[in-house]
């Protein structure tokens, strides 16, 4: 018995290519999407987004995708050591606030009498800058988002 072969016409095999390429772009696309839902869920509803110029040359979403991916795991990892430094700070500025009172202090602060109120102005004091650091680390955010 004789092998028959078949044989594509050339504008049909450029069709099969593209069709080939078109699937790996997509299941390429895929996979990135998975990593934008979970990065997603990480992100603050934002509403509507203004319209970004092109990350790439090409312009295409799988493009933009592993274009953008990479900044965006960067800026969620400086969020979180900076909400981690926050903590950080909350505590120890909590701490410094519950410990009883050294049995030295500096001269400026031996003239202030340890009363409950100047206790609480203190608290509301470090609360103030405490929220002001947060206020600039939230603009700081946008600013760098935008």
């Amino acid at each position: 018995m004789a092998e028959s072969e078949m044989i594509i016409p050339p504008d049909m095999l450029r069709l099969i290519k593209e069709y080939q390429s078109l699937r790996r772009e997509h299941a390429a696309s895929q996979a990135l999407l998975r990593q934008l839902e979970q990065l997603k869920e990480q992100l603050p509803e934002r509403g509507k987004a203004q319209a970004l110029s092109p990350l790439t040359q090409a312009g295409t979403p799988v493009s933009e995708l592993t274009a953008v991916l990479p900044q965006l795991k960067q800026r969620l990892e400086q969020i979180a050591r900076l909400e981690a430094e926050i903590q950080q700070q909350e505590q120890i500025l909590l701490t410094v606030l519950q410990s009883d009172p050294l049995p030295y202090a500096p001269r400026s602060q031996r003239l202030v009498p340890h009363t409950e109120e100047n206790k609480k102005k203190v608290v509301v004091v470090g609360i103030t800058v405490l929220f002001l650091i947060l206020l600039l680390l939230l603009l700081l955010f946008v600013v760098l988002l935008h």
